[in-house]
């Protein structure tokens, strides 16, 4: 089994193209070696929720084989707390999202049903036989006025050279 980069999911695989581990070159140098350890050793990619396993599988890992040792300087009481702070900021992350989530969609229903007021709202000025869509209340919303509306008609004019004319 060797690390799969193709996949980039820091999940071991079998080797790709049919090449047996044993298949691979000897490493050409020591930094070459310890990188080929720690593709090897890798459990986790870059997502939080991977983290999180690789702490689970550490503590696991710690408590089933060397529950009496200090290692790197911490008991594995001190892992498990420190494991503890890192799984509730997670949480209070995710909770957070959640929260902004339900926020962006109150936002979006309330945007949504304002438009849908502020075109009742128009409609009503427009047909008030005392504001009208000819009325500076209208202009003053942000809408043309009927008076200084273009007829939208274009008139192309003749060139002086008979561009128009029939040959």
């Amino acid at each position: 089994m060797t690390f799969d980069h193709a996949a980039g999911n820091g999940i071991r695989s079998p080797a790709r193209f049919g090449a047996a581990e044993h298949d691979r070159p000897e490493p050409a140098t020591a930094w070459e070696a310890h990188r080929n350890w720690q593709e090897s050793v890798t459990m986790a990619g870059n997502s939080y929720k991977d983290r999180e396993d690789q702490i689970v599988a550490v503590g696991d890992a710690w408590k089933r084989y060397a529950a009496d040792k200090t290692l790197a300087g911490l008991t594995l009481e001190q892992f498990q707390q420190r494991a503890t702070e890192c799984r509730q900021a997670l949480r209070r992350v995710e909770d957070l999202e959640n929260q902004l989530l339900g926020a962006r969609n109150e936002r979006e229903r309330l945007f949504r049903e304002m438009k849908q007021l502020i075109m009742y709202i128009k409609n009503a000025v427009s047909g008030d036989p005392s504001l009208g869509p000819d009325s500076s209340m209208y202009e003053a919303m942000g809408y043309v006025r009927t008076s200084d509306r273009k007829s939208g008609l274009r008139r192309v004019k003749k060139g002086e050279d008979g561009d128009d004319s029939e040959s």
